[in-house]
């Protein structure tokens, strides 16, 4: 079994919410097209809050983080599909991401062989065996919400608050982050 983390406001915070995939069916990402609900995960709380800090600035820039929970989910191993850097192309890192990236993730999805796909972050360049994100596909058959072994409220430091951190503030803190993972 592996745990994976899963950060999203407390609004959407009922067990069926984490697990539903439709933020990212709603708005598309590096690895799905819109209209593709998939559920973004990450194999540590850090790199899921890192993660979420930099999509929702970016969709967000002037606004205070919400309150905030933090889902862990057990999967087993042999419901991964893992996908290393070095399958991917040389510009896969780039934003915005090539469309074959969402390909990937498409084969992946319609074949329905495996609950999850295991690929790289794209938020650093240090690669190491945790820092993958997982994405689980919510209209597999053995996606359901007993997967969630605990929902808690998560915070982040005060400094995150601030809508104005920008530029080298801002990577302070990234650099503060990963160097805790």
């Amino acid at each position: 079994m592996i745990k994976l983390y899963r950060l999203q406001s407390a609004r959407y915070g009922l067990p069926k919410d984490f697990l539903s995939g439709k933020g990212a069916e709603l708005t598309g990402g590096r690895w799905n097209a819109v209209g593709m609900p998939v559920v973004y995960t990450s194999r540590t709380v850090e790199l899921a809050s890192l993660e979420y800090l930099v999509h929702y600035f970016e969709g967000f820039p002037n606004s205070k983080l919400p309150e905030m929970l933090v889902a862990t989910i057990e999967i087993d191993n042999e419901e991964i599909l893992t996908i290393e850097p070095e399958m991917l192309p040389k510009n896969w890192r780039n934003n915005p991401a090539p469309r074959l990236l969402q390909n990937v993730s498409n084969q992946w999805f319609k074949s329905k062989n495996f609950l999850a796909l295991q690929l790289p972050t794209a938020v650093h360049s240090l690669q190491t065996e945790l820092s993958y994100n997982v994405l689980l596909n919510p209209l597999h058959e053995r996606m359901n919400v007993g997967l969630i072994t605990k929902i808690e409220p998560f915070y982040f430091d005060n400094r995150y608050q601030k809508p104005q951190i920008q530029g080298n503030q801002m990577n302070d803190l990234i650099e503060d982050i990963l160097g805790k993972m």
